[in-house]
């Protein structure tokens, strides 16, 4: 995961989550990966529901590769 998160996230924060909402345990958010030239690699949304104690209980991911 760490690897993931440097590769595509840590260089352009602007660009990797949007949108983010939270609905009582429900927290939804759009999100882009960006390859090496900076364009748009794929973008997806992830549907989160937290436990009781506020960690993650289930994150559904949903991508769109076109």
């Amino acid at each position: 995961m760490a690897l993931a998160q440097q590769r595509w996230v840590s260089d352009r924060p602007d660009r990797t989550a949007r949108g983010v909402h939270q609905t009582g345990d429900v927290v939804k958010f759009h999100w882009e990966a960006v390859a090496d030239d900076s364009s748009t690699a794929t973008v997806g949304l992830n549907v989160l529901v937290l436990a009781a104690d506020g960690r993650v209980q289930r994150n559904d991911t949903f991508v769109d590769f076109a």
